[in-house]
Formats: C-alpha cells, sequence, structure tokens
C-alpha cells in the first residue's frame, strides 16, 4: 500500500474490517465517523488529525471531488488520510500549479486566519525551495516534502504523504 498505514478501521474489539465511513459529523473537538452498517467511531485530536485532512482543506470544489464525507466548522472531513492527501496534492499541482510558493501561501493561509509571513518562512527554510519558486518547477520529491512540511505547518502528527509511482 502506497501510503504506509491502513486506510480503514476497526472497531474496538478487532473485528472484521468496516471499510471507510460513509458520513462524518462533528462536535467541539470530536469527529464521530458512521460506517455502512450503521456503527460509528469517534475521534479527538487536531483538527487535520480527527478530519483526516493533512493540508487543513476547506470544504470547497476540491475536497468534495476528493470525497469528503463531512465538514469540521469550515474543514473538510474525509474518509481517510489517503483521500487528504491526494485533495492536498491535487490543490498545490492544479490550482496552484503556476503560482510561486510565496503566491500559493498567500493564498491557501491568507493573513486575516494565519501569520502568513511565518507560514511562508517555514516552508522555505524547510523544504529548502525559495519563495519565488514556481511549483509546477517541483520535482516529485520536492512536491512531497512541501505537501508534509504544510501538514506539519497545519498540525498533521499522521502518516506521511508518499507520492504515487
Amino acid at each position: 500500500m502506497r501510503w504506509g498505514a491502513a486506510l480503514s478501521q476497526t472497531d474496538k474489539k478487532g473485528e472484521a474490517d468496516k471499510g471507510l465511513p460513509v458520513k462524518a459529523t462533528a462536535k467541539g473537538t470530536t469527529v464521530t465517523y458512521e460506517y455502512k452498517d450503521g456503527s460509528t467511531t469517534k475521534v479527538k485530536g487536531t483538527h487535520p488529525n480527527r478530519d483526516n485532512n493533512p493540508g487543513n482543506l476547506v470544504n470547497g470544489k476540491v475536497a468534495k471531488e476528493h470525497g469528503a464525507i463531512g465538514t469540521d466548522g469550515k474543514f473538510a472531513i474525509f474518509p481517510s488520510a489517503q483521500h487528504g492527501w491526494e485533495a492536498l496534492a491535487d490543490l498545490l499541482d492544479n490550482k496552484y500549479a503556476n503560482s510561486s510558493l510565496n503566491g500559493t501561501i498567500d493564498s491557501y493561509a491568507p493573513p486575516s486566519e494565519n501569520n502568513t509571513a511565518q507560514y511562508k518562512a517555514d516552508l522555505s527554510r524547510l523544504t529548502g525551495v525559495s519563495g519565488d519558486t514556481v511549483l509546477s518547477t517541483l520535482d516529485k520529491g520536492q512536491k512531497a516534502t512541501l505537501a508534509n512540511t504544510i501538514g506539519r505547518i497545519e498540525g498533521w502528527k499522521g502518516v506521511p504523504y508518499v507520492p504515487p509511482e
């Protein structure tokens, strides 16, 4: 498996795999995932972790295209971390492909919600990519480092992004 972790969950008794959740609801710092069979699992933690959303993406077009199953405030909840990583990679590869790293962060993490200057500085320092670098010029390894660094800054503590072969 390319993502390095199981994509679906089992219940606390270790029963058979239930598959991916089909619906999710958030209340406070808890997300309740509901499965096809009607069973549920509650998850607490940082926004990115409880939402399977390493990039803390809002529940917009890209999130919906990648299978978002609920919202936690304005943030998308994905059925698995793989879905969340794929949404972030798609956003970086498509919406921001022709933007510089700094231009991307101006839009992705606006000053009205983030310390955008610090975000840019941290990304450049941790990825080794200058702020004026256009995202489409990054190689596969640099893109993976960028995605993982965004996840780290957003508070993701789960499995890292590994690009598909």
